[in-house]
């Protein structure tokens, strides 16, 4: 199991009452109805910390939200009638390169795992067939498995495996099945001959993990209440009776915590993860007795983050501890794992980064990347402890190192691969030896890709230094056509994030593929609270320090304007997620920046999520966003940056946002109430539109082809608007 050291959004949080230390007053009835049985909306008005007073005039959306949801709807629908072919054109075309994409991405790399490679295959529909094979030198083209065809589960593909397990002997398997109406434990023998032998369990709870134990008798799975895992519960394969068969062995009781089970790599241990963004506490039991051993606590919460593997009678360890923000490697006799007895292996560096690590082969890979952003391998004999640096001799933009390291079954070798998310698309791929500890090749190549659609050879990248305001050094990257100079003024696409420790997507999606046929440039800011040069970069980012990520953000816009990329009033703030509140925030202090903002499940109310401990979002973002009701200075803080509470009269630039109704991370509420208050303190005319969008389904990251080509459409006629040429 790989283990991902930088944080990341986190599932959600649970529900819980209010502090008793909260000093807090909130007028009630904000939605009531008269004697008639009308709807009447009230302002909801709410004082903290004595003297501070907050008003929100569209506080009744979070609770019905549905009518300005069809508003909206029908808003957009009226906005976009006359575009209606070109959106319907645009929209077949970004279908039909999916579906390309997905027939030539569709089969997996072969994991190997004992003596056994396993992978999927993907059809059109993403519907998947799981197979395996004999990890054997030659290889035997009839010794391979099917495992499953998730077909077999329903005929129309209804029934999807989130997450598979085999057992250590190959005879069974265990998953999560999920459907529209359940997520149940799906157990069937392997492989899967007839639905007749597939036992559903449906425990009427959300289920996030699973692993076999004690020689494939019995099963450890991790509970959800309201989105977080926070309970571990065993399973008796053995026949008991159903009263018998499950017992809870954890339960998580401090609610800024989320729990996580994984096995060792050998399958010798299972780990217990309670972990919040500062802070790990990881309870260590033995695989052959885990339904009856006690919980043993390696170092306890508070403490630092760790994250823990098993080899050789030896735990391995990626922590954080003693100031390494950049993570370090340590080990200690399993015997003895405590933090006193902990051994260096590769110590912290202030110019090196650790961002992931995998136990393979008798040696720990690391995937490292340093401050400029260069991404390679370093990897540890444990036997020897010699150490080997692997860098790539081809440049990539900003890469991501696949840690599902794909067996050859010619020559017994590894490949690991570093994938560009960039438009150009290039991929490096090494071919490893752990014999000889020996890099063996070095291959670049493309990713699968439509090339009548776009063809990523056309495009190339820079990386910009931005001097921020406060004498910061902000990464840039930039990414243009080969025929089109950089300090030639053209609109760009500019899109933040700068949040939990994770960089910004550099995924060239649809609307960046649009743009950048457009003549476009796309440029992403790497802005402090992301994790592209570390712990301390995350750090510089969060709570007090959030101010950064604005600043970044737009001291990066400045650089496109001053170094003549464009000029402004062209910039489009593409922002996701927590993306959402530095775009929104940054066009709130500066709107004449921007031709247009595209803002997709923005989480722009942060300050009346984080006042409401009984939000899924709050309790377990503390640690990135402060915590207003027990804080005046961090209520004061949030106050000033929020993007809904910092909504002031001016003149704004169009804004497309798009939202789904069943998003648990973001509420659909909070994209309506931003779009609500921009409309009534908007300066602007009446054709600079907002345009709110709403998908019935589909979560915190889906958009439909048709809402991706809608917002292409939208920034192109708001660019005409403002009398650019573009290449239509």
């Amino acid at each position: 199991m790989s283990m991902v050291l930088l944080a990341r959004e986190s599932l959600g949080r649970r529900l819980m009452a209010l502090s008793p230390l909260a000093i807090k007053t909130r007028t009630l009835g904000s939605i009531w109805k008269n004697a008639f049985g009308k709807r009447k909306n009230l302002v909801r008005r709410e004082t903290f910390h004595g003297d501070r007073v907050l008003v929100d005039e569209y506080a009744y959306l979070e609770e019905n939200p549905l009518d300005e949801i069809h508003s909206f709807n029908k808003k957009a629908k009226k906005h976009f009638s006359p575009y209606y072919h070109q959106i319907c054109d645009l929209g077949r075309d970004i279908d039909h390169n999916t579906s390309i994409i997905s027939t030539l991405g569709s089969k997996s790399d072969p994991l190997p795992h004992e003596q056994w490679l396993y992978w999927t295959e993907c059809d059109g529909n993403g519907v998947k067939k799981y197979f395996k094979c004999e990890k054997i030198l030659p290889p035997v083209s009839e010794n391979v498995i099917q495992i499953l065809n998730e077909y077999d589960l329903d005929k129309n593909g209804a029934i999807r495996m989130r997450l598979l397990r085999e057992s250590s002997a190959g005879k069974k398997c265990v998953g999560i099945a999920v459907s529209d109406h359940t997520t149940a434990l799906a157990i069937f023998p392997s492989p899967l001959q007839d639905i007749s032998q597939v036992q559903y369990i449906d425990f009427g709870t959300e289920i996030s993990n699973v692993e076999f134990v004690e020689n494939d008798t019995a099963i450890l799975f991790t509970e959800e209440e309201n989105m977080i895992p926070f309970c571990v519960k065993t399973l008796s394969l053995c026949g008991n009776k159903e009263g018998d068969s499950v017992k809870t062995i954890f339960e998580e009781h401090d609610h800024r915590y989320f729990v996580d089970i994984s096995k060792s790599k050998d399958g010798a241990f299972v780990f217990i993860n309670s972990n919040r963004k500062d802070s790990s506490e990881i309870r260590v039991i033995p695989s052959l007795s885990a339904t009856t051993s006690p919980l043993q606590v390696v170092v306890p919460r508070d403490d630092c983050i760790y994250f823990m593997e098993h080899w050789n009678g030896w735990f391995y360890f990626l922590t954080n501890a003693d100031g390494a923000v950049n993570f370090k490697l340590v080990r200690a006799p399993a015997s003895t794992p405590q933090k006193e007895y902990w051994e260096c292996i590769v110590p912290h560096s202030d110019s090196e980064m650790i961002r992931d690590g995998e136990i393979l082969e008798g040696h720990f890979v690391l995937h490292c990347a340093n401050m400029t952003m260069e991404e390679y391998l370093l990897t540890i004999d444990l036997e020897s402890l010699e150490a080997k640096y692997h860098r790539p001799k081809a440049k990539l933009g900003w890469g991501k190192l696949s840690f599902s390291p794909a067996f050859d079954r010619i020559d017994g070798t590894f490949s690991f691969q570093l994938q560009s998310d960039l438009p150009t698309g290039d991929s490096i791929q090494w071919k490893y030896d752990f014999i000889s500890n020996q890099t063996l090749g070095e291959e670049v190549t493309l990713p699968p890709n439509n090339v009548q659609y776009f063809d990523p050879s056309q495009y190339k990248f820079d990386r910009l230094k931005v001097n921020a305001q406060d004498g910061e050094t902000v990464p840039m990257t930039i990414v243009y056509g080969k025929n089109c100079p950089i300090n030639e003024p053209t609109p760009v696409l500019l899109r933040g994030y700068g949040a939990y420790g994770t960089p910004v997507s550099t995924e060239c999606g649809d609307t960046e593929k649009f743009f950048l046929k457009q003549g476009w440039k796309v440029a992403y800011a790497h802005v402090r609270g992301g994790g592209e040069l570390g712990g301390k970069w995350y750090d510089d980012g969060r709570k007090e320090k959030k101010e950064n990520s604005i600043i970044d953000y737009l001291s990066c816009a400045n650089h496109l304007v001053s170094e003549g990329m464009t000029r402004k009033g062209l910039i489009v703030g593409v922002g996701h997620s927590a993306g959402g509140f530095v775009v929104a925030t940054a066009c709130n202090r500066d709107p004449a920046m921007f031709a247009a903002l595209l803002l997709k499940a923005p989480f722009v109310d942060v300050l009346n999520t984080m006042l409401d401990p009984s939000q899924p979002l709050t309790l377990h973002e503390i640690d990135e966003w402060g915590d207003p009701l027990q804080s005046k200075d961090d209520y004061d803080r949030l106050k000033e940056l929020c993007p809904y509470q910092t909504i002031r009269k001016q003149v704004y630039p169009p804004i497309h946002i798009s939202l789904s109704t069943d998003d648990a991370v973001v509420p659909v509420w909070q994209g309506l109430k931003y779009a609500k208050k921009i409309e009534r303190m908007n300066l602007a005319a009446k054709d600079n539109h907002v345009i709110v969008q709403t998908h019935d389904e589909g979560g915190h990251a889906f958009i439909s082809s048709t809402v991706l080509a809608s917002r292409c459409i939208f920034v192109q006629t708001a660019l005409l608007k403002k009398k650019v040429q573009l290449l239509l």
